[in-house]
């Protein structure tokens, strides 16, 4: 059983260096030592700036948007953004980075039409000091329609506020003013680009322990050829939003070190029409197709205490290979997200896992495409919100072998879905797939 065991781990270390490569700078990092992290869910409602007089336009759209933080040396993941960086010496710093960018139409169009995203580019930040930078990005979407800003941003501690102020001044593409103002596919018309400005404010409240408020505001105040498209009846447009993050203690006296260790974890299900709640509850029956998938994950240690409960926390980023059937070809997945474990501290310990992030794959599978035609025919989203829950339990202790302490055997089920057509970034989909399946974990 040991020989098997050593051989299960030599494989997934292999697939995890090759599939997860970028997160290799993760494990050159001294997991005693605690990084920045937090998970959050804020609520937003955005300004609709559109009229059609064919229905009745709503002033405002609510979304819910899952929120992920994290700060290493080389990747940061910071709310709404998040990237990869490198610091060229003090005053300078380039990096690759993702944006949500929200589209706030009204809440029936958005899944037809999928406008809020994320969009990519470079970014070359000038650091006056610490405390305020001045960022230009050329950023692009799915679609090609290219746009550049250009803003000053602030990042502020006061008592137990953290305040990030920021002004920004958007240059946009013909192609992208006509697609999202204009609504050049409805309305034919094709306009100008222009310049906007964004000024906004981020800010985070320490409530108690790992709890904090978070809450943002920003207001836009369109170009001309945006605010005299035919479809804009409002020459600017706002967001709000508030709501709860779990993140890393504010430093005391010293920097605690922590006790958790990294582990690889690779695991394989099998999909299911059954709903999360159904499979938690006991039931269970493949699809006719029997689809599955394998996928292979890094658990980077955050902290071991959370909330004054022994909670350990980890990031977890992940690659799936969802295997080739009767109807889909092979696709890949990509997740990454939050995982929180409680370990159960009998004879023979029982690990409790779930997890929380975001999930995007190649192609929309089968057995998501099946769901969203059952749940009204609605288009489907590449990405959506990831979910993962586990339980386990340690072979060191079932075997009595102290050589596989840090072994794990488990069973978990593996999530996909849009938080019940309530986030715009999601595509508004309700819906989603489920595959239940079984799990090793290796420590080390």
């Amino acid at each position: 059983m040991i020989a098997v065991i050593e051989h299960i781990e030599v494989i997934i270390k292999k697939l995890y260096l090759l599939l997860l490569f970028p997160f290799i700078l993760l494990a050159e990092h001294n997991v005693t030592e605690p990084l920045d992290w937090g998970l959050g869910m804020v609520i937003r409602t955005g300004s609709v700036p559109f009229n059609n007089p064919a229905i009745v336009t709503p002033d405002t759209v609510t979304s819910a948007v899952p929120m992920l933080y994290f700060k290493s040396d080389y990747i940061y993941m910071d709310g709404f953004e998040g990237g990869f960086k490198y610091e060229i010496n003090k005053d300078w710093r380039v990096a690759l980075i993702t944006r949500l960018r929200f589209s706030d139409i009204p809440k029936d169009f958005q899944n037809e039409f999928q406008s809020t995203t994320y969009d990519f580019g470079p970014q070359l930040r000038y650091k006056f000091n610490q405390d305020n930078f001045l960022d230009l990005e050329v950023m692009t979407h799915i679609k090609g329609h290219n746009y550049a800003n250009l803003s000053y941003k602030g990042d502020f501690n006061t008592g137990g506020f953290e305040i990030k102020p920021y002004l920004t001044f958007r240059a946009k593409s013909s192609g992208f003013n006509s697609l999202y103002y204009a609504i050049e596919p409805v309305s034919g018309q094709k306009i100008q680009g222009g310049i906007d400005t964004t000024l906004g404010i981020d800010t985070k409240y320490h409530l108690v322990s790992n709890l904090y408020l978070l809450a943002g505001a920003d207001v836009t105040i369109l170009d001309k050829a945006a605010k005299d498209a035919r479809a804009v009846d409002k020459g600017y447009e706002y967001g709000v939003y508030a709501g709860l993050g779990l993140f890393k203690e504010p430093p005391k006296d010293s920097h605690r070190s922590i006790s958790t260790k990294p582990y690889i974890r690779i695991a394989h299900n099998w999909a299911t029409h059954y709903d999360l709640d159904q499979i938690i509850g006991g039931s269970f029956a493949r699809d006719e197709y029997h689809h599955q998938l394998t996928s292979v994950f890094y658990g980077h240690p955050l902290t071991d205490n959370l909330l004054g409960l022994p909670i350990e926390v980890y990031l977890t980023p992940g690659f799936a290979l969802h295997h080739r059937s009767e109807v889909q070809g092979i696709l890949r997945e990509y997740d990454i997200g939050f995982k929180a474990y409680y370990t159960i501290p009998l004879p023979i310990r029982i690990r409790l896992g779930a997890a929380e992030g975001l999930s995007y794959i190649n192609e929309v599978s089968w057995i998501e495409r099946t769901d969203l035609i059952e749940d009204g025919d609605q288009a489907p989203s590449k990405l959506l919100n990831y979910l993962d829950f586990s339980v386990g339990v340690n072979l060191g202790d079932l075997f009595f072998n102290k050589s596989m302490e840090e072994v794990w055997l488990g069973y978990n089920i593996h999530h996909r879905s849009g938080i019940f057509s309530e986030s715009a970034q999601f595509g508004r989909v309700n819906g989603g797939s489920n595959y239940p399946g079984v799990y090793v974990q290796i420590h080390w």
